[in-house]
């Protein structure tokens, strides 16, 4: 079920149609035909395990996606799901290059036993996007420090005037950032980095952790560390717990597969 196109970015879907769209996936994967005869919101509901109302309101958006048709006849239902590719767009770069696609990630394999579980699957590809990027640029100023000739090095030079690539250093990318594009809480930030570590999505080079330790660790917010040099408290967000520890996880450096790295390809 390779159901999401490359062109689906992040940083512009908002967390209901993510949602809807997790929704959409558990129907195609329950009922191949893509259509749900005579049934109710109910009905649904129990098919989903989610609640009548949270039925109705993601079957609403997937209405404004158009990604649904919903017929009634006689107090009866009938909802036509529609395909969730997205339609190709021509590369309007001045650079041509080698983009993976997330097809290659093969979502059969994945839990698909429930909504929750297939969103979290597409809130993995959220570090799967921003690494591609992070990739691109740093070839893109490889290709201008060392250039295998003139015409590569009058190309990249000009892509990195107008981006703005003077350098390239890997910093990686904290839960806030990932947080801030999903729209969600550092803990599910951590779930949902989990699941691409367990589901093969990227490699996590983590760096130091801090944490701190207590009876009452589930209801802390923050981590306070004493600066003795200063006299004062650094405070750190909790981004998620294990047993009676928080952490506070700095910026983790992501590695992708080898089928999921882009590569230049001079015109």
């Amino acid at each position: 079920m390779q159901y999401l196109a490359k062109d689906i970015y992040f940083s512009a879907l908002a967390s209901k149609k993510l949602k809807a769209i997790a929704f959409a996936i558990f129907v195609k994967a329950s009922k191949p035909a893509s259509v749900l005869k005579d049934m109710s919101y109910r009905q649904i509901a129990d098919l989903t395990r989610l609640s009548h109302e949270t039925c109705r309101r993601r079957i609403a958006v997937l209405r404004t996606m158009k990604l649904v048709e919903v017929q009634s006849k006689n107090s009866h239902h009938y909802f036509f799901f529609k395909p969730l590719r997205a339609k190709k767009k021509k590369n309007r770069h001045s650079v041509g290059f080698h983009y993976p696609k997330h097809s290659d990630i093969d979502i059969s394999k994945l839990d698909t036993s429930s909504v929750t579980s297939i969103e979290q699957g597409l809130m993995a590809l959220c570090p799967v996007e921003i690494q591609i990027k992070k990739e691109l640029a740093r070839q893109l100023v490889k290709a201008k420090q060392k250039p295998r000739n003139a015409s590569d090095y009058k190309k990249a030079s000009r892509i990195c005037s107008r981006c703005g690539y003077d350098s390239f250093d890997d910093d990686g990318i904290s839960y806030k950032h990932i947080a801030s594009i999903l729209h969600c809480s550092y803990s599910t930030v951590s779930k949902v980095i989990q699941y691409g570590v367990k589901n093969h999505f990227f490699k996590v080079i983590k760096s130091p952790a801090l944490f701190m330790e207590g009876e009452k660790i589930r209801y802390a917010d923050e981590i306070r560390i004493i600066d003795e040099t200063q006299d004062n408290d650094k405070v750190y967000p909790v981004h998620y717990t294990r047993g009676n520890r928080a952490f506070y996880q700095p910026a983790n450096r992501f590695e992708l597969p080898r089928c999921l790295q882009p590569r230049l390809k001079w015109k």
